[in-house]
Formats: C-alpha cells, sequence, structure tokens
C-alpha cells in the first residue's frame, strides 16, 4: 500500500531523500557512491528487535514515520542500523509504504516481518502491531537463547572429554612406550588395548583426523541440503527423547507465528503460507502446505489437520474449539506458549539427566587410562 509523502522537519530541516532511496544521517543527501544494494543490508535478531521496538515507541508518542525514522537515524551507533534506517527514511519519504522498504531488505527483515507490517498499516494501527511484532520476536529469541544455555554445559564436557582423552592417547601413552618395551609378555590387558591405540593414532593421526573433519563437514552440508533434511527430519521425529523436543519446539514456533498472524489481520492463507516457512521441518512444512491447499478450497484447519499423526490429539482439539468460538489467533498463542513451557521443561530434565552421565563416563575413561599406565608399573616393581 502506497503511503502519501509527508513533509516532516526536524530542527528547522527539511528531510530529502537520496537518490536510490536513501537519505544521509544528517538529512543531507549523502554522494551517489555511498549507495548500497538493500539486498545486502543485514540485522541481527537483536538489531532488529530494538529498532522496531524503538520505532513503535515513537510511533505510539505521535511521531510520523518518516520523523521517526530520521531521529532514530541521528541517534544509533550502529553503522549497520543506520544504513538500514537511511535507506527506509529515504524509502518512505520517496512515497513509499514502510512495509515496502522493508520488503526490500530481506537480510534485514523477514517476510513475516513485511508481512505484519502492511496487515498494520492497513488498519492504522502500525504501532501497536509493531509492538506485537517486538513481542513475538522477543519470546522466539528468549526460548532460543535458554535452550543454547541448557545445552552449553554439556556440550563443553563433551568437548573437554574428547580433547582429555586425545591428548592422553596421542602425547602420553607414547611415552610409557619406551619404558615397557620388551616387557609386553607381562603387560595387562587393558595396558596392551591402550597402546595399541596410540600407535595406531600415532600412525594414522596426520591423515585420520582431517578426514574425520572433512566427513563431519560433508555430513553437516549433506544434513543442510534439501536432500539431506528429510532424512534428518525423519530420524529426529522417531528418537525417543528427542524426537519429542524436536516436536515441541516446532509446534510452539508454528502456533506463534500463526496465532500472531491472525490475531494482525493479515489474510488466513497467507498466515499459513508464513507458518509453513517457519516450521523448520519438512514433514511439517508439508502438513502446512496440505493445510494451506485446503483452507483454499473452503476446508476448515481443524478439518485439514484431523487426519495427521504430527500433531497431538489436544492440539487438534484446541484448534476446533478456537475456531468454534472464533477466537483462533488467542488459542494458538496460548499453545504456543503451554508448548514452549514444556520444551524448556523437558530441556532442562534431559540436561540434568545428562550432565551427571557426562561427568561418570568422563571421570571412568580417565580412570581407565591411569589404572592401565599404573597397573604393569605395579606389576614390574614386583617382579623386579
Amino acid at each position: 500500500m502506497e503511503r502519501p509523502v509527508t513533509d516532516t522537519t526536524r530542527g528547522g530541516a527539511q528531510l530529502r531523500a537520496l537518490p536510490g532511496g536513501a537519505v544521509g544521517p544528517t538529512g543531507r543527501p549523502s554522494s551517489s557512491d555511498d549507495r548500497i544494494d538493500p539486498e545486502l543490508l543485514k540485522l541481527t535478531n537483536r538489531d532488529r528487535q530494538g529498532l522496531l521496538g524503538q520505532l513503535a515507541i515513537l510511533l505510539d508518542s505521535g511521531i510520523q514515520v518518516p520523523a521517526a525514522l530520521q531521529a532514530m537515524c541521528e541517534q544509533t551507533t550502529s553503522p549497520r542500523q543506520r544504513q538500514v534506517l537511511e535507506y527506509m527514511a529515504g524509502s518512505v519519504q520517496s512515497g513509499q509504504a514502510l512495509s515496502h522498504s522493508m520488503g526490500a531488505m530481506p537480510r534485514a527483515f523477514p517476510v513475516i516481518v513485511e508481512q505484519m507490517v502492511a496487515a498494520g498499516e492497513e488498519a492504522g494501527e502500525l504501532s501497536a502491531m509493531l509492538l506485537r511484532l517486538v513481542e513475538m520476536l522477543e519470546a522466539e529469541s528468549e526460548l532460543r537463547t535458554r535452550l543454547r544455555s541448557a545445552l552449553m554445559y554439556p556440550s563443553i564436557m563433551v568437548i573437554v572429554a574428547t580433547a582429555v582423552v586425545v591428548f592422553l592417547i596421542t602425547a602420553i601413552i607414547p611415552r610409557f612406550k619406551t619404558i615397557f618395551a620388551g616387557r609386553e609378555s607381562v603387560l595387562p590387558v587393558p595396558t596392551k588395548v591402550l597402546m595399541a591405540l596410540g600407535d595406531f593414532f600415532s600412525t594414522n593421526g596426520p591423515w585420520l583426523f582431517p578426514l574425520v573433519i572433512l566427513f563431519l563437514l560433508c555430513g553437516f552440508f549433506y544434513l543442510k541440503s534439501q536432500v539431506g533434511r528429510p532424512v534428518l527430519d525423519f530420524v529426529l521425529l522417531r528418537m525417543p527423547v528427542l524426537g519429542h523436543i524436536y516436536r515441541l519446539g516446532v509446534l510452539s514456533r508454528t502456533s506463534r507465528t500463526l496465532g500472531t498472524l491472525l490475531q494482525a489481520g493479515v489474510a488466513i492463507r497467507v498466515a499459513l503460507d508464513h507458518t509453513r516457512g517457519v516450521a523448520g521441518s519438512p514433514a511439517y512444512e508439508e502438513l502446512w502446505r496440505s493445510v494451506h491447499g485446503k483452507v483454499g478450497n473452503g476446508v476448515s484447519i481443524s478439518e485439514s489437520i484431523r487426519d495427521s499423526d504430527l500433531l497431538p490429539v489436544t492440539y487438534k482439539q484446541m484448534i476446533n474449539a478456537g475456531e468454534s468460538t472464533a477466537s483462533l489467533d488467542r488459542v494458538l498463542l496460548k499453545i504456543s506458549g503451554h508448548y514452549a513451557t514444556a520444551l524448556q521443561q523437558k530441556v532442562r530434565d534431559l540436561t540434568t539427566v545428562i550432565e551427571p552421565v557426562l561427568v561418570v563416563a568422563m571421570g571412568g575413561i580417565v580412570g581407565f587410562i591411569a589404572l592401565s599406565i599404573m597397573l604393569p608399573i605395579f606389576r614390574l616393581s614386583r617382579i623386579s
């Protein structure tokens, strides 16, 4: 939707659009060499949340969009944010809608942001829509941060344990080999096994470790590819414990997205299309693609998901109740909150179990190595 150009001044200076849609931070046009392709402009999640939140506050205070963007451009200390704000200010000053300028920067603003801002512009509630959008982005960011924090300690333990074992086998064990040379017949089995491992890694390490790293990289890129994603998705959905956690994450994310978009007044088929895009699971993407097609033929969402094995029975019942009471958006947001809480609890429970297991495993490995070194020393001392 096109927004009419509004003449706005700040500090007595008329805001002017740059050629190509960019405004200098002081309201003065910069040279044509400063123009940047908007598709190259990028924002981090934190930058995006801060920018949208500040814009919402300024608009809620009664400041017009061009003046708000100009004020933010003058105040920001981040070159990355300044470039984005300059482009947005120039685009709005030239008569484009705010959502249109955001849509020209896909790396700075996802499509869902553009869609919600467009809905807010159409309804005349842009500031309220921006605040709702910030709340959604903050909820996703908080959930992601908590999950990352919960998995940080087990990940560090695994890395440390692996590094310790590799160091002991490659650096310490070969030194004891000279001590036990010629006495292999009296060495205990654990020591023989450990020395064989040390010989293997010492001989094959120069090519084995690069090969392992190459294998891991190939596996990573394969699982990220269009061919490998369905394979990983299939495995994750069927794993005993991780599968449930994976499902909770997908259901929380898709429910929040669909609920927020419907609450914002976005058309249901457009909302379903965005929901499919944020699912992150090929199986659930296909589910929401199917729902999108059925809803286009006049079928309700609850009927469209009735036969799906990917959704719990309670989820289907709540969707049906939400549609029956014309409160589907609120029901979806409550579902999202419920699944987000359940997801955090499941991850905490899993890490509570994993942490002592890792400690015991690491202690057992180090103890086995120490015992394999000390046993032959005691045995040889008795023989001599």
